[in-house]
């Protein structure tokens, strides 16, 4: 079978010394934001190419440096026009619009209660039914309460451009639209406080949790390149595992 994801040189952290306050000394120039994957450069070249939001108007050029302006400016996950969001800094998706520091008190479901979770999916638990349910459908709801705030939808014809010492922490993009640029960016992921535990994964079961720093489901034309995610170039495959038309470039 052809091989459908185009991984090109995911190097070490060595690199990122040299690689990337390169990248970030060319940032102030305008055509680095509106800079586009190079025709026959890999699968995301293909057809009509990955252009991002290099065509957006002034208007659509946005300076972001928190969460409330990050979401402001891709504006409605159907939009089409194209933009581009300049990354300042470390962005933290764990905050309510007020900035304040958002735990998992702030997440958790009334009557949600780890414990009661633990010991009523325990094996050979002597817990009721009802109990384990009730307990399910509070982590499930805790879960969701979490996923409004991190859980965000790259709208199509978008760059997301780092421009200085720019960190997206505790955020899952969900990549489900076509043509998208994400470059020089470091990702911190996101920390799931409602995991769900699985009896029958692996021979001891396991907790799996929900959340990728990014996610695709269903996009095309998608090129990420120069970033670096904490869980290593291991995960950066994995996001484009049977992925077709996606490059992944220079990441760590």
């Amino acid at each position: 079978m052809k091989k459908k994801i185009l991984l090109i040189a995911c190097i070490g952290a060595l690199a990122a010394i040299f690689l990337l306050p390169f990248v970030q000394s060319s940032m102030g120039k305008t055509d680095f934001i509106r800079e586009v994957l190079a025709k026959n450069d890999g699968f995301a070249a293909e057809g009509s190419g990955t252009t991002g939001g290099a065509a957006a108007v002034e208007d659509n050029i946005f300076r972001v440096t928190n969460r409330q302006e990050f979401i402001a400016a891709l504006g409605n996950r159907k939009n089409t026009e194209p933009r581009i969001l300049m990354i300042y800094g470390t962005i933290d998706f764990d905050m309510d619009a007020d900035g304040k520091r958002l735990t998992k008190e702030d997440y958790m479901a009334e009557g949600y209660d780890f414990q009661q979770y633990l010991e009523s999916h325990a094996p050979h638990s002597t817990a009721p039914q009802s109990r384990k349910e009730e307990q399910e459908a509070k982590r499930k709801q805790s879960q969701k309460n979490q996923e409004k705030n991190i859980m965000v939808h790259v709208p199509a014809n978008t760059s997301i451009i780092g421009i200085e010492h720019a960190k997206l922490k505790g955020v899952d993009l969900v990549l489900d639209a076509d043509n998208v640029i994400i470059r020089n960016i470091m990702f911190e992921s996101p920390y799931d406080y409602f995991p769900s535990w699985d009896p029958n994964d692996g021979p001891e079961g396991s907790w799996n949790s929900q959340y990728d720093s990014i996610s695709i489901k269903g996009g095309t034309h998608i090129w990420i390149d120069h970033c670096h995610f904490q869980d290593g170039p291991e995960t950066v495959e994995k996001y484009f595992e049977k992925r077709k038309k996606n490059s992944v470039v220079f990441c760590f």
